[in-house]
């Protein structure tokens, strides 16, 4: 580890993950190296807790012994001397798993958070949510789950941004509720940085074969409006959310031409079980089309080659979990290097 290297990470960000449990940065960086519960502790007691202060001394120290330094991008900030933090600039809620799509790589079956869960996590906001969102200036949500379906999310936003009206959202969707109305609602359409909007298609058949409890029409409108909301400066960043498989590698030259048009980038991940355990997951191997050894490999890399996707710089892929590299919340995770050498690109 260099001694240039500092990572800034655990000194401003806060993700609340499944169940309750809370991080100082994305779980798989860090070990899954968990701080505590808030729906057992408070924010206070985890945030500046013996967990976190270790973890920060280990940057200070840079030992980096709780986190996978093979992973982890190291992001580059000004050196602290003190393990103690501030309250986050940026916050992650990943806890909400409400989703009623059934897109074949994430889940067999609708879930939606339970009467007595939604109870738990709204009788936080106000004494611990929104309080501990006093410097935040970005908050994500909702990773887990669909944030325009959920009661608890909306319920959340609303109060975030009625309380904090100069904090931004970077908003995680499969865009069949990401309309006007809605985002007019929440009250958050002046205030998006980022949105991500996950869409294995834009060819009708395959997007219904992919996405069960889908809706194919209401996705391309809103992509539409979101398209307006980038174009005219009202929003940041702009990526559609491409999970690639043998079903679907064809069609991300269409997407590529589409995503141009919207003025929209294209993060496009590999699909692969990372626990979902769906019964398209369970048999992956036979629709990894990255892989050398797939019969459709080949007719793969030429897709890759098309000069709509090889002179795309607004294309970024993640060949492999392995390779993932953490960045800010308002880039995307780019590695594009050393997939165009594996794919001979020059």
């Amino acid at each position: 580890m260099a001694n240039n290297e500092f990572c800034i990470k655990p000194y401003n960000f806060f993700e609340i993950g499944s169940n309750g449990d809370c991080f100082l940065c994305c779980r798989l960086w860090q070990n899954s190296y968990c701080l505590g519960n808030i729906l057992e502790q408070s924010f206070d007691d985890i945030w500046n807790g013996e967990k976190a202060v270790a973890l920060r001394q280990s940057i200070i120290d840079n030992t980096y012994k709780f986190c996978d330094t093979n992973l982890c991008l190291k992001i580059t900030g000004p050196a602290q001397t003190s393990p103690i933090a501030p309250y986050p600039e940026e916050v992650s809620l990943c806890y909400d798993n409400t989703c009623v799509q059934q897109c074949v790589y994430c889940r067999d079956e609708p879930q939606v958070m339970s009467e007595e869960e939604q109870a738990k996590y709204d009788a936080l906001i106000e004494p611990v949510f929104i309080p501990m969102l006093k410097n935040a200036k970005l908050v994500t949500v909702n990773v887990a789950g669909e944030v325009f379906i959920s009661k608890h999310s909306k319920k959340l936003i609303k109060r975030i941004a009625e309380v904090y009206p100069n904090i931004k959202f970077a908003i995680i969707t499969n865009g069949i509720l990401c309309s006007e109305e809605n985002l007019n609602k929440l009250g958050i359409a002046d205030k998006i940085n980022d949105i991500r909007i996950s869409i294995p298609s834009c060819i009708e058949t395959t997007y219904n074969k992919i996405v069960r409890n889908g809706n194919y029409k209401a996705v391309m409108e809103n992509l539409k409006y979101v398209s307006s909301l980038k174009k005219s400066g009202k929003i940041k960043v702009f990526h559609i959310n491409y999970v690639l498989s043998l079903w679907n590698y064809k069609e991300l030259i269409p997407m590529a031409e589409l995503a141009r048009d919207l003025g929209a980038g294209i993060h496009v991940l590999i699909a692969q079980n990372m626990g979902q355990d769906t019964k398209f997951l369970k048999e992956i191997e036979k629709y990894t089309v990255t892989d050398p050894s797939h019969p459709e490999f080949n007719e793969f890399v030429k897709v890759m080659n098309n000069p709509v996707i090889k002179n795309n710089p607004n294309i970024f892929i993640n060949d492999s979990y392995k390779n993932l590299k953490p960045n800010s919340f308002i880039k995307v995770i780019k590695n594009k290097i050393n997939f165009r050498k594996k794919y001979g690109w020059n």
